[in-house]
């Protein structure tokens, strides 16, 4: 391959320098980190694989519109999340309807239990899923969607990063974690955590 080896900074300028193949790459890095960034966000299946379409699409029209174009000198997965960002938020306006949220991969097994103790196992984290489940359906939007994009939890970004996705202060940021956290804590421990 290529672009093995390369930072996704290099890949883009490969890209904007008229190789599409760099492109291909992208959607191969990002595709699967993009559909589960809208899948934690609470968008359904079908919808989370039209929105990462969509991303990749945005991303892909940057080089031939001008507008929005990745700027090497800052971090690519700030901009690529601020871009997927943006078309959630414009998906959600247009359709004036909330994202059903979905539970969290059940699919988790060790290496070779015996069936019993893996019928246990999975009844106990199926509980454990459907509990934090439970927790983030009732977190507002922002504290849910920072969640989905923190490297702390489910996704990858610093503080400053989504700073930069949402456009705010990092001291908002911090405050919006905070809340988060608190209100992710309080809802676990009312069940048992």
């Amino acid at each position: 391959m290529p672009f093995e080896g390369l930072s996704d900074n290099l890949v883009m300028a490969a890209f904007y320098g008229c190789d599409d193949s760099a492109f291909a790459e992208i959607v191969r890095r990002w595709e699967k980190q993009l559909y589960w960034y809208f899948r934690r966000c609470g968008w359904s299946h079908e919808d989370a694989e039209e929105l990462t379409q969509e991303t990749l699409m945005k991303v892909y029209w940057t080089k031939h519109s001008g507008r929005g174009r990745y700027d090497p000198s800052r971090p690519f997965p700030a901009w690529i999340y601020r871009i997927a960002h943006n078309v959630a938020e414009s998906r959600r306006r247009s359709e004036r309807r909330r994202p059903r949220l979905v539970p969290l991969n059940e699919d988790a097994t060790s290496e070779n239990p015996s069936p019993d103790k893996l019928s246990e196992l999975r009844d106990i984290l199926d509980a454990m899923l459907g509990d934090l489940g439970d927790c983030l359906k009732k977190l507002p939007k922002r504290e849910r969607e920072f969640l989905a994009l923190w490297e702390g939890a489910y996704g990858e970004l610093s503080l400053t990063e989504i700073a930069e996705v949402w456009g705010i202060s990092v001291p908002t940021v911090h405050r919006v974690k905070m809340r988060a956290l608190a209100m992710l804590r309080k809802c676990l421990e009312a069940k048992g955590y």
